[in-house]
């Protein structure tokens, strides 16, 4: 009693009523029902894209961001370098100073001991 086999297969023909009333109500359940789950199909893809998208686009952003700290740790690293090599020279030039200064006062020193040219 239920209704066509499931293998039945309703066309443009069913729809516009070509084969009788009953059909053309078949057919245009039938085609709801596509058109649901077509909709539903599209839907899930769309679902599916963005899903997709948003995934790329966090990668992108990540690889973005990990970009920017590579750079920014570069500059860091390379102000550190400078810094570090201005303190050694600092150092280095105070020594050389200390150096110069020591010497001068052992000079100066030095020299009320020498006996005097005549």
């Amino acid at each position: 009693t239920g209704g066509p086999p499931a293998d039945e297969h309703l066309d443009e023909v069913d729809l516009v009523g070509g084969n009788g009333r009953w059909r053309q109500r078949r057919a245009e359940a039938e085609f709801e029902r596509r058109r649901a789950k077509e909709l539903e199909a599209l839907r899930q893809q769309r679902v599916a894209e963005e899903k997709c998208r948003r995934r790329l686009e966090l990668k992108q952003e990540k690889q973005r961001k990990q970009l920017e700290d590579l750079r920014k740790e570069r500059i860091a690293q390379q102000e550190r370098l400078e810094l570090e090599a201005r303190q050694r020279e600092e150092r280095q030039r105070m020594e050389e100073e200390r150096d110069r200064l020591r010497k001068e006062q052992e000079h100066k020193e030095w020299l009320p001991r020498q006996p005097e040219a005549r």
